[in-house]
């Protein structure tokens, strides 16, 4: 009895360590760095994902039969392989509505740009859309028109960075 206990406590620390490293890469994906933030979906899926892991692990405990851990782990990773599937997508389908929106706004700016040549804030941000988009060498030339109608110590500082971003000395 005191094995099953022990036996009990091991499977239930590593089911529930599991849990919380699939939830935590479900959280985080499509996220730049590792700070992403914890949302409804992602708070779900951990309590989900600990209470399956938990009723699984209690159960095996107090009948022994071992193949209902089996098939709970195998539920369980078909449930956080479907979540990230589904994560992914989710992810991938922002990440085009923020381009489509970008070039949106980069028509309408550049628009801005050619009608008043003379407007510094329209070239700026032309200079932020193409860094943003990593095109250094246009948002240098859009940044360069915007520091000969304004120039202040920013936007060199700015030069600078992208520059330096771009790979040149």
């Amino acid at each position: 009895m005191r094995v099953s206990l022990w036996l009990y406590l091991i499977m239930l620390i590593g089911g529930s360590a599991a849990a919380l490293f699939a939830v935590d890469r479900i959280i985080k994906v499509g996220t730049k760095g590792s700070d992403a933030d914890i949302t409804l979906e992602g708070i779900f899926f951990a309590g989900l994902g600990i209470v399956l892991t938990v009723v699984a692990v209690t159960i095996t405990a107090f009948t022994g039969s071992f193949l209902i851990l089996f098939w709970t782990a195998l539920l369980l990773a078909a449930f956080f392989g479907t979540a990230y599937a589904w994560r992914s997508r989710r992810a991938a389908g922002d990440r085009e509505l923020k381009a489509e929106m970008t070039a949106v706004e980069e028509a309408r700016v550049l628009e801005t740009a050619r009608l008043d040549p003379l407007n510094a804030s329209a070239w700026e941000r032309l200079s932020e859309i193409c860094e943003e988009k990593r095109d250094y060498p246009k948002a240098m030339e859009y940044l360069e028109k915007a520091c000969e109608l304004e120039p202040s110590q920013l936007k060199v500082h700015k030069m600078k960075s992208l520059k330096e971003s771009a790979g040149i000395r």
